[in-house]
């Protein structure tokens, strides 16, 4: 129910039967003991937690049982306690869905959503005038037919957009019509603001947050305010990783990089013969090149090699190398030179 309730796609029709199958279900869990039951099967003999060598006696089992029957009761007033208030409210939210309203040649269409109507005029605009009840009724009779005409519309931008439902998107065109035709709905229009500001869960937020502190740790304490919302953009909004959506999306992303500013590359180091370097546009093309790797050194070197790979730094960054320069303060390497 908790998975239910954390999608960001709701079919609200759904919540109240969702929420009674979970209150079965741990009523049946209750009387059957399948959590005692279960422990064991796996303390017994083949069971995956036979080498603890534990035995539940009858007083343990008693004990147990009772436990078990405490915690499941109080879960499900729990439910009771959060949801009952809102299982009503939420379920009355499912009128608008264009595929659930019948036909004008059925029975039920006059009455279709009047209770329902009640519930959400109750919640959203109990603050209003006496007469605003009937006026949302006088707008209603008429929504219905808009909303059926609606229906062929919806399917198609529904089957585009997985993360648009049927409710969701009535009420989104409901709310464009407000500064055409919001004279024709302006109470069912404030009804529609109030649905679709409701936050479900907070599982948004939290996801937001968790993302948050994978992005900045602590080696990354000082990132800046826009590439953190530009990271948290990718990582939330972003394609699953490996996904040829993703390889795309990079492909692009390096591309423009490299086209936003000209990169300047060091020249590669070239090793001509033994004890003279050149760069890649002194060296002659007859000449065997023998690149000269710039991995980290794990072995000791003498004073000769070291200044051997001084002498390649500096030819290619094009500096003159000076020695035996006097100091600028007198007496400067007087310590060393004792040395």
């Amino acid at each position: 129910m908790s998975k239910t309730f954390q999608h960001g796609l709701i079919n609200y029709a759904h919540i109240q039967p969702t929420v009674s199958y979970i209150k079965d279900k741990l009523a049946d869990v209750r009387e059957n003991n399948v959590p005692i039951e279960l422990l064991k099967i796996d303390l017994s003999k083949g069971g995956r937690l036979e080498l603890l060598e534990l035995h539940i006696t009858e007083e343990n089992e008693r004990y147990l049982k009772s436990l078990s029957g405490k915690y499941i009761t109080t879960l499900i007033e729990n439910i009771d306690n959060r949801l009952d208030a809102s299982l009503p409210i939420l379920n009355a939210f499912s009128i608008f869905d264009p595929s659930g309203i019948p036909t004008p040649n059925s029975l039920d269409f006059r009455e279709y959503g009047n209770e329902s109507l009640n519930i959400l005029v109750e919640k959203f605009l109990r603050n209003k005038k006496d007469d605003i009840l009937d006026k949302v009724h006088a707008e209603w009779g008429k929504l219905k037919y808009d909303i059926l005409s609606w229906k062929s519309d919806m399917d198609k931008s529904v089957s585009q957009n997985k993360h648009t439902s049927p409710i969701e998107w009535c009420l989104v065109r409901l709310m464009k019509m407000k500064s055409s035709y919001g004279h024709f709905y302006p109470e069912i229009v404030q009804i529609a603001e109030g649905i679709l500001s409701l936050p479900v869960s907070n599982a948004w937020p939290e996801r937001g947050v968790s993302k948050v502190r994978l992005i900045k740790d602590r080696l990354r304490s000082r990132m800046k305010n826009d590439l953190l919302n530009a990271l948290l953009h990718i990582t939330i909004n972003g394609p699953e990783l490996f996904s040829n959506e993703c390889d795309t999306l990079i492909e692009k992303a390096t591309k423009k990089w490299l086209a936003a500013k000209k990169r300047r590359k060091l020249p590669t180091i070239a090793k001509v013969s033994d004890g003279q370097y050149a760069t890649s546009s002194t060296s002659s093309s007859a000449a065997v090149v023998e690149l000269v790797d710039t991995g980290m050194q794990t072995e000791p070197q003498t004073l000769d090699e070291l200044r051997e790979e001084v002498q390649v730094a500096l030819k290619a960054l094009n500096v003159e190398a000076k020695y035996g320069h006097e100091s600028e303060s007198e007496g400067y390497d007087s310590d060393y030179d004792s040395e």
